[in-house]
């Protein structure tokens, strides 16, 4: 996870981000998947592993949770 004093920003990659509508309001949802989880071919399927961090923005207040993947 990024709070490991060894983990930078650039460990990890951007692989979602989309409006959705949850608990009666829209958010933007976005993850981020560890480098080292993902395969070296980008055309590769990216399958489970967990590690991710999950950021649920909502525009409307400025509010946003951080949320982490198996």
């Amino acid at each position: 996870m990024l709070n490991d004093q060894t983990d930078t920003p650039e460990d990890f990659k951007l692989i979602g981000a989309e409006q959705i509508y949850l608990e009666g309001k829209f958010i933007w949802m976005i993850t981020f998947k560890p480098r080292d989880l993902l395969p070296e071919d980008p055309s590769t399927e990216i399958i489970g592993a967990g590690g991710e961090i999950i950021v649920n923005i909502d525009l409307n207040t400025g509010e946003s949770t951080v949320g982490y993947g198996e």
